[in-house]
């Protein structure tokens, strides 16, 4: 988990968990890495993060069922 977080982070990528299961969100809370970490309580909010926080680049392949604009 850290391991993707440290790389997301170096390749200035957006993270984002979904849905956490309440023993690990336990565990990570614990050991400190939840505060660093983003969630969100479904796959489609977690998506929506992940698409609201990444700017477009020309080239990126498209998500499926993605329809690109102009």
């Amino acid at each position: 988990m850290v391991m993707l977080l440290r790389q997301s982070r170096d390749q200035q990528a957006a993270l984002v968990l979904s849905p956490l299961p309440a023993h690990l969100e336990r565990v990570l809370a614990m050991t400190g890495v939840r505060a660093a970490l983003r969630v969100a309580a479904s796959v489609e909010e977690a998506i929506q993060a992940v698409q609201a926080s990444s700017p477009r680049r020309t080239g990126m392949p498209q998500a499926p069922g993605e329809a690109r604009a102009g």
